[in-house]
């Protein structure tokens, strides 16, 4: 239930900032964006910081599974690009 009211957080605020930022609205563009790149920000960095977790024979990869960690990396990669996408349209 909280994942999905994260996620809706997460796209309404894109939508509304890109709805601004189309009609010429950059600074209220950015206000609106603020909590797509909060939340966006927050998922990447949290994901770094238990990335160790994943290591083969660790503790959410006790069987030493090298697609858990390889899937755990793309899904970290992919979270920064989605920070960064987020960052550099509204903000940069």
């Amino acid at each position: 239930m909280a994942q999905r009211i994260v996620i809706g957080i997460f796209l309404t605020s894109l939508l509304v900032a890109s709805v601004a930022m189309f009609m010429g609205h950059q600074s209220l563009a950015k206000y609106f964006a603020a909590p797509a790149l909060a939340f966006s920000g927050w998922s990447a960095l949290g994901h770094l910081v238990t990335l160790d977790d994943e290591v083969p024979g660790e503790w959410s990869n006790p069987e030493g599974s090298k697609a858990i960690w390889k899937r755990s990396v793309v899904e970290l990669i992919i979270k920064i690009m989605v920070f960064a996408a987020v960052g550099i349209a509204f903000y940069v």
